[in-house]
């Protein structure tokens, strides 16, 4: 009796040591492949959606369609499925990337290339001295883009689906600008949560006239919620207008931290200029939990890390008090865009609103920053109508995009995000909107799916100076 004891409670440990290694592996993704499903119109795409939940399969981003495609990820397991279900709804399709872990591994490496190698504008030069925009004119893909010979329906062409995966020749940035690090901080690579934060926690002893640290609440794992204020001085009354700037909302969207460090750079080195007229607000992670996982666990964790019941995470942009849970949302608490069981009910979230309202009469705009899909979106998500001050936000939205091009030569796109996109509800931008900010926006930066989320840490600063100059023309037009 007694070892029959000893012999279940080594079973029981073995099975406590097995699960335990288990849940510490690194999600892989071997052999997924993540497909071009054409949209025509809105009802098509919602069709799409339908076929990809039913399924069991993934979009690989929730707002596809905005350039006629929706990229839908599949494990190797359920190609043929997946391929059966669309030729039998005679929908076209294509292949986009043939092996998503491979693109993971490309950018994995090239990104501690980039952290080891110090300036980021030093790494964008070939062994001959030539600057990025020279030698990288015509970027080769990653292995797995467009190449699989199952690609029946063709190879991915140059055309507008590549626009932003290249660099473009016509920068207006000159090779010798020095925007590439702040503080010795490297701005041209991907960086862990706990690399943010050291910075975060310096530049208050390194300029202590113009930025402040604030700690707004903390998640659900105990990382705190960074608020970094930039004011020409902070001994002074805070009375001027507020620009709102918050990034990583999504775990996997990498290049939305690495755009508020950027911001922040630019407002502390070669732009202060901005601050006579501004203060600035940003929260340059604000789903830390998620944003760590990605880096540790799965690289394409979109999430917070709270635990529901048997799964985990809530999709913090679907969390807001904006017609919650009504559109673009499913209440399998294991989907990607879970909004919890109520508004707010997630510490980041609350985090977030409880810093807008404090300073709510004073923010000029509200930006939150995302990818991908190079577009300036405008509320609402939950409704087909426009919000009354429509004009307004087209006029600055024009500007915006057009300053945008210019740094580049990458096109972006403005307009209602239900009419560009689809309906979604529960947005911290629609929410920001009705709580009284007149210009709420959310950007998507780089690119339109050619990377996707795996944007290659070469690209950091062309995108970041393209978002930069988007948020510069706003802060200009709202000035006048």
């Amino acid at each position: 009796m007694r070892s029959q004891r000893c012999a279940r409670l080594q079973l029981l440990v073995m099975w406590l040591v097995t699960a335990a290694s288990t849940a510490e592996q690194r999600k892989t993704y071997d052999g997924h492949r993540v497909y071009d499903v054409a949209v025509a119109n809105r009802s098509q795409a919602s069709q799409i959606r339908q076929l990809v939940d039913d399924g069991g399969f993934e979009l690989w981003d929730d707002k596809g369609g905005s350039s006629g495609w929706l990229q839908v990820q599949v494990g190797p397991d359920d190609v043929p499925r997946l391929e059966s279900a669309l030729n039998t709804s005679e929908v076209p399709f294509r292949l986009r990337i043939a092996d998503v872990q491979s693109i993971i591994d490309s950018q994995q490496s090239e990104n501690e290339a980039h952290r080891a190698g110090g300036r980021a504008k030093d790494l964008l030069r070939d062994g001959s001295g030539n600057s990025s925009s020279r030698a990288m004119r015509k970027l080769n893909a990653f292995p797995g883009f467009g190449t699989n010979a199952d690609n029946r329906r063709g190879r991915l062409d140059s055309g507008s689906d590549r626009d932003g995966a290249e660099l473009e020749t016509n920068s207006i940035y000159d090779e010798e600008d020095d925007d590439s690090d702040i503080d010795g901080f490297n701005l041209g690579a991907y960086h862990r949560f706990s690399d943010i934060e050291a910075l975060l926690r310096r530049l208050p002893t390194r300029f202590p006239d113009h930025i402040t640290l604030h700690v707004i609440g903390r998640t659900h794992e105990g990382r705190p919620l960074y608020l970094v204020r930039l004011r020409e001085d902070v001994s002074a009354p805070a009375t001027k207008p507020v620009m709102w700037i918050d990034c990583g909302v999504h775990a996997r969207e990498w290049i939305s931290p690495a755009i508020c460090l950027y911001t922040i750079g630019r407002l502390l080195a070669g732009d202060q200029g901005w601050l006579t007229k501004y203060d600035w607000h940003l929260v340059p992670v604000m789903n830390p939990d998620g944003y760590e996982y990605s880096h540790t666990h799965d690289r394409l964790w979109r999430k917070n890390r709270r635990p529901v019941n048997y799964c985990t995470g809530v999709d913090l942009n679907r969390n807001f008090a904006a017609r919650w849970g009504t559109f673009g949302v499913t209440f399998l608490e294991c989907g990607l865009t879970f909004p919890g069981y109520r508004p707010f009910s997630e510490l980041e979230s609350r985090a977030v609103r409880d810093a807008v309202l404090r300073d709510r009469r004073r923010i000029a705009a509200f930006n939150s920053i995302h990818s991908y899909g190079q577009l300036w979106l405008l509320p609402y998500g939950y409704s087909w109508f426009a919000s009354k001050d429509i004009g307004r936000q087209r006029r600055v939205g024009r500007a915006a995009t057009r300053a945008m091009r210019a740094v580049n030569g990458v096109p972006y796109r403005y307009g209602i995000s239900s009419r560009v996109l689809y309906l979604d509800s529960g947005t911290s931008t629609d929410w920001a909107y009705r709580a009284g900010v007149r210009h709420s926006v959310a950007i998507e930066a780089r690119d339109k799916g050619f990377y996707g989320f795996l944007l290659p840490p070469r690209l950091i600063l062309p995108t970041a100076r393209e978002v930069w100059a988007g948020l510069a023309q706003q802060a200009r037009m709202l000035a006048r």
